[in-house]
């Protein structure tokens, strides 16, 4: 979801599915504002998780590499 009130923002939704190793069949759910005109680096909220990442909270630093606008 893209929002624009004087710097560019979204909302990022992210499920890492891990399928080999130890941990497959888990996942990890990631949830948060990515200010990208803001600092470099930004936190955002691991929210929860399936598997052995079950009820996981945490954070995760989140940069943007890179950022292609149609506008």
């Amino acid at each position: 979801m893209w929002a624009y009130v004087g710097n560019p923002e979204l909302l990022v939704t992210v499920e890492v599915v891990l399928t080999a190793g130890p941990y497959a069949g888990s996942s990890v759910t990631v949830v948060g504002r990515d200010d990208i005109g803001g600092a470099a680096v930004r936190e955002l909220s691991v929210v929860g998780g399936t598997g052995q990442f079950r009820m996981a909270r945490c954070y995760v630093l989140w940069k943007t590499v890179r950022l292609g606008l149609l506008v």
